[in-house]
């Protein structure tokens, strides 16, 4: 009827079970021979009026519809600011539910995805057919399900039509975003592994895959906008003694900057805080053998800025109105004009080739409102939104191809920009602004369903915590973040030595496992959503060739007196195989039976009963479990599977060294073949 050509191009991969679709639109150069005579008055007068030029309301990037089902679940991710991504279930009956963001990012409020499942509540994550739906854009989305009066459904995802119009001239074409089709037989967790496997490689660029990131300091919660060279470097030194790889600089370092009043655009250093520029603080910081990272917000400029003053126009809001909202006292950079790409590609140019600069967080605090291109005509302002994006993409897309070898974070007030379009693009997002650990676990609980634990930005932040006053034991704390990308955002300098020597293990800790964790399958095993698991997390990473087989993480979130939490039975392992069971970092409470009156760090360690370690099968495992004894609110525990032939190879390699021989050719084949540097390595 328009003469326009649609492709539909799929994507199928030999290694992951997942398929990528996208839809190609095309408005030929000349008409169809016979569309403006076919007697179709609809379709005449829209190339008479348009003069070939057609306009696109609505276009899906996936359309799957599904046969008659017995009472189909839908499972999507929703919340809010410092509360991202809580995984909700519902019925689907007769009607419509819609998931969208109409703010110009992704969101807080909801996430890029929805699943469809058969399968019962109690056993979501291991039974049922699911279907999952992520589509690949950090705009303003739609995902939709509806069901027919027939009882048949329908999903749709796509660029939000609420608030999009695309004019297609003649001879030109149009490419919707991405959406990625998962389906598992086997319920949510199988869904999760083929999502987490699929960004893992084919997603995220290939030079991150397998590599694990420093472990970092953002001076952000120990010094917020009171940063300086000395204090800044201070930080550094205190850092670097307890193993912290890198130090970043967050907000406060640029313009005038004081507050969150100033200085947004103008991105160079403030001389009063760093008289030496951050190349002299730079120097100095590598100088003690560690990485130096950035905070940037180049989305935003504040009316009291230098950017500002010379380009005001250059923000999302229709000059010559006398109205403007400044959400978090800042306005929207117009990303869909070229000259304000150019500007922010050439200043973070300057930044990244000034200095040694390995990292880069990128920042994003308000959602965009008065969408108003001043250099886009009236008919056009439908396409700014999906302009703004491209915009964002293009320049992203620079600082990847220039500056290969910075790892970039993304940032949206927390987690309100947490989708594949931006992961294409920085291997990490921040999770939430909320580091409180109650929260923090339903929030990467519900990220985890689609997206890679390797992705998650993950801090152990002081307590009380900033954002809910909460208190949580440092223990708690690491283990949380243990299963991220892991840093810290503290004044390590204010902490106590006790604390601080804990930190210390902490790190190297994580450094010993966050390979397994990064880079294996990820297993929820316990949840409080359900009832047969009172009120606890509980979840696992496992790998098949690491010499670290598991690591196992228990939470408790709300302590019930006088009942016990059920047995852990493991998911994923080897039945064949024998593993030996470490307590690491064990609960030493106990309740004294004089008082009742639980003694935290009283008692012998809990779970082990005076073993160092345990040696059970995968079958045990998996079949009877191991015994959990946690005994307050925010109490935790964690077990590491190391495999019995390295446990072995390196008793003897710890043996063959103690001998005085100088034949190393007579070192035990054991000890040679199943040290950890023998492991062959992985490939993708």
């Amino acid at each position: 009827l328009t003469g326009l050509e649609f492709n539909l191009l799929y994507t199928v991969y030999k290694e992951v079970d997942a398929v990528v679709r996208r839809t190609i639109v095309k408005n030929p150069s000349s008409v169809p021979s016979g569309l403006s005579k076919s007697g179709n008055t609809k379709a005449a007068n829209l190339q008479e009026t348009t003069s070939g030029v057609k306009r696109i309301h609505r276009l899906m990037s996936a359309t799957v519809d599904f046969h008659t089902m017995s009472a189909p679940r839908l499972i999507t991710l929703s919340g809010s600011w410092a509360n991202e991504r809580h995984m909700n279930t519902q019925f689907m009956t007769q009607g419509k539910f819609v998931c969208e963001s109409l703010r110009g990012t992704s969101s807080h409020q909801h996430n890029p995805f929805m699943a469809l499942t058969n399968g019962s509540e109690d056993h979501l994550e291991t039974s049922g057919d699911v279907w999952g739906f992520n589509l690949v854009y950090s705009g303003n989305f739609m995902v939709e399900c509806e069901v027919a009066e027939t009882g048949r459904t329908r999903i749709n995802a796509g660029v939000n039509p609420n608030s999009f119009r695309w004019h297609l001239p003649s001879g030109d074409a149009f490419e919707s975003p991405e959406c990625v089709l998962v389906y598992s037989a086997n319920g949510i967790e199988s869904m999760s592994h083929t999502f987490h496997e699929l960004y893992r490689r084919f997603l995220i660029a290939d030079r991150w895959y397998g590599k694990i990131p420093s472990v970092l300091l953002n001076t952000w919660e120990a010094m917020y906008f009171d940063v300086s060279h000395q204090k800044v470097l201070e930080l550094a030194k205190a850092a670097q003694t307890a193993g912290v790889e890198m130090i970043v600089l967050d907000d406060g370092w640029f313009g005038e900057r004081e507050d969150a009043t100033s200085s947004l655009g103008d991105w160079y250093e403030d001389t009063r805080k760093f008289p030496e520029g951050l190349p002299g603080l730079v120097r100095e910081v590598n100088a003690l053998g560690m990485q130096f990272g950035i905070w940037v917000e180049p989305e935003m400029v504040n009316v009291k800025s230098a950017l500002y003053k010379k380009h005001p126009a250059w923000c999302l809001n229709q000059q010559g109105r006398n109205f403007r909202c400044e959400g978090r006292n800042q306005l929207v950079l117009d990303f869909s004009r070229s000259e304000v790409q150019k500007y922010v590609e050439e200043k973070l140019d300057l930044l990244l080739s000034s200095s040694n600069i390995e990292y880069l967080k990128w920042d994003m605090n308000r959602h965009l409102t008065e969408v108003y291109g001043n250099n886009v005509s009236a008919e056009k302002q439908g396409e700014v939104f999906h302009r703004y994006m491209v915009g964002v993409y293009k320049v992203l897309g620079f600082l990847n191809d220039k500056f290969p070898n910075v790892r970039i974070e993304t940032c949206s007030g927390g987690g309100g920009g947490f989708d594949p379009g931006m992961l294409h693009y920085s291997p990490q997002v921040w999770t939430s602004d909320n580091t409180d650990v109650f929260s923090r676990m339903a929030i990467q609980y519900g990220t985890s369903l689609i997206y890679p634990l390797s992705s998650m930005g993950s801090h152990i932040t002081s307590v009380p915590n900033h954002q809910t006053q909460r208190l949580s034991t440092l223990k708690t704390r690491f283990l949380v973040a243990l299963f991220g990308t892991f840093g810290l955002e503290l004044d390590i300098r204010r902490i106590s030595q006790a604390e601080f020597k804990e930190v210390s293990e902490y790190i190297a800790k994580f450094k010993e496992l966050a390979p397994t964790i990064h880079e294996g399958r990820f297993y929820r095993l316990w949840a409080p959503s359900r009832n047969s698991d009172r009120f606890a997390y509980a979840w696992m990473c496992y790998h098949d060739t690491k010499p670290i087989a598991a690591v196992v993480a228990v939470f408790l979130t709300k302590t019930e007196p006088g009942k016990y939490l059920p047995r852990l039975t493991l998911r994923g392992l080897n039945e064949e195989e024998t593993y030996v069971v470490e307590e690491i970092f064990p609960n030493t409470s106990r309740r004294n039976t004089n008082t009742g009156q639980i003694e935290v760090g009283a008692g012998p360690p809990q779970w082990q009963l005076g073993r160092d370690m345990l040696v059970m099968s995968g079958k045990s495992l998996m079949m009877a479990g191991l015994p959990i004894r946690l005994s307050y609110d925010g109490d935790s525990c964690a077990f590491v599977l190391h495999r019995t032939n390295v446990i072995a190879a390196r008793q003897a390699e710890r043996a063959s060294m103690s001998r005085v021989s100088s034949n190393l050719h007579h070192l035990p084949q054991s000890a040679s073949n199943g040290s950890i540097s023998a492991l062959p390595r992985d490939h993708h």
